[in-house]
C-alpha cells in the first residue's frame, strides 16, 4: 500500500512539473524549445533593448530592415509613441545591419522575443519594417515557444514573399547571401511558406502601392489568411514609399487597430479618416530623425557592397531541412 501511494505521489509530481515546463508567464508554451541558438548570450542580449517598465505590461518588439540599425529606424517613430499609447518597447539590433543570412540574424530574433516574453509576463506583438517583417515569421516557424509567445504579427512594407529587387541585383550571377535569400523563389522563401505561416497569430500586412525596394505589390508582401491593407485604401493617393512608410500616420493608424483589438487591423475600424489622410505623420514622431533615416542609408549600403559575394544561396539550417 505504501509503495502504490509513493508511485501515485511521483506521478503526481512528474505531472506537476509537466505543466510547469508547459507554461511561462500567462500560459506561454515553451516545452518544445526548438533547435539551439549559437550566438553567445551576452551578444545577444547586448543586441536587446527594453523599455525598464516593459515588466508585466503589453510590450512591443521592433525588428528593423535592411542595411539599418534599430536605433535609426525606431527611435524617431514608434519608439516614442507607442510609450505613449501604453505599450512598452524592445527593440532588436541584427548583426551585420540585417545585411548578414537570415539563419544567422535567427538567433536574435529568437532572443529578442523570448527576453520581451519574460519581461512582460505575457504575449507580446511584433512590428517589422521591410526585411525585418520576415525575421519574426522564420522564428516562429521553428521555434514552438517563440511562435506561442506572439499574439499579434505586423508587417510594414514586410518581405514576406521576397522582392524582385533580389532577382535583378543577383541577376549577375554573384551577390550577398541575403541577397540571395530575398529574391523570389529562393530556397529560403519556400521553405517558410511551406505548410503555411504559423497558426495562432494575428497577421496584419500593411503596404503601399509605391514601393520601390518590396515589389511587385501587393504579391511582395501578401500574406495569405492575414489582413493585407494598403495605405492608399485608406487615403487614395496617398504618397508614401517604402522607407517613409514607418513616419506614416496611416500605417500606424492600422497598427494600433491590430494592436488594441482581438485579431488582426480591420480597416473598417478606421474612422475620421478626413483628419487622418489630412495628417501625415505618426504621433510625437521626430522630423529631423525622419530626414537622417531618409538620407543615411549610405552606411548599410557600404556594409552591403562590401560583403563577400557568393555564387549561391547558403544552404538551409539542419533544422530547417
Amino acid at each position: 500500500m505504501r509503495s502504490r501511494n509513493v508511485r501515485r505521489l511521483c506521478a503526481a509530481l512528474v505531472s506537476l512539473l509537466s505543466v510547469a515546463v508547459l507554461l511561462s508567464g500567462n500560459g506561454v508554451a515553451v516545452a518544445d524549445d526548438g533547435p539551439p541558438l549559437h550566438t553567445p548570450v551576452d551578444v545577444l542580449d547586448a543586441a536587446v533593448k527594453c523599455d525598464p517598465s516593459a515588466t508585466d505590461r503589453k510590450t512591443v518588439v521592433l525588428v528593423p530592415g535592411t542595411f539599418s540599425e534599430a536605433t535609426e529606424v525606431w527611435s524617431w517613430n514608434y519608439r516614442r509613441a507607442l510609450p505613449a499609447a501604453g505599450f512598452a518597447v524592445c527593440t532588436v539590433r541584427l548583426p551585420g545591419r540585417s545585411v548578414t543570412s537570415i539563419y544567422h540574424a535567427a538567433d536574435y530574433m529568437v532572443y529578442a522575443i523570448r527576453k520581451a516574453r519574460d519581461l512582460s509576463r505575457q504575449k507580446v506583438s511584433v512590428i517589422g519594417h521591410s526585411q525585418g517583417g520576415s525575421h519574426p515569421l522564420w522564428a516562429m516557424k521553428f521555434w514552438p515557444d517563440v511562435r506561442a509567445a506572439v499574439d499579434d504579427y505586423i508587417g510594414l512594407a514586410p518581405g514576406v514573399n521576397g522582392t524582385q529587387l533580389g532577382n535583378i541585383l543577383c541577376a549577375v550571377g554573384a551577390c550577398a547571401d541575403i541577397t540571395w535569400q530575398v529574391g523570389f523563389g529562393s530556397t529560403y522563401l519556400d521553405r517558410l511558406h511551406q505548410g503555411g505561416l504559423p497558426p495562432g497569430v494575428s497577421y496584419t500586412n500593411v503596404w503601399t502601392q509605391l514601393d520601390e525596394i518590396v515589389f511587385p505589390q501587393p504579391a511582395a508582401s501578401n500574406i495569405p489568411g492575414g489582413s493585407n491593407v494598403s495605405v492608399q485604401s485608406i487615403c487614395p493617393g496617398r504618397i508614401v514609399e517604402h522607407m517613409a512608410i514607418i513616419a506614416d500616420s496611416v500605417a500606424y493608424a492600422l497598427a494600433m487597430d491590430a494592436l488594441t483589438h482581438p485579431g488582426p487591423a480591420d480597416p473598417r475600424r478606421i474612422g475620421n479618416r478626413l483628419a487622418l489622410c489630412a495628417t501625415p505623420f505618426l504621433p510625437r514622431i521626430d522630423l529631423t530623425g525622419l530626414v537622417g533615416f531618409l538620407g543615411g542609408g549610405a552606411a548599410g549600403a557600404v556594409d552591403w557592397l562590401t560583403r563577400p559575394l557568393t555564387t549561391s544561396e547558403p544552404p538551409l539550417p539542419d533544422y530547417a531541412r
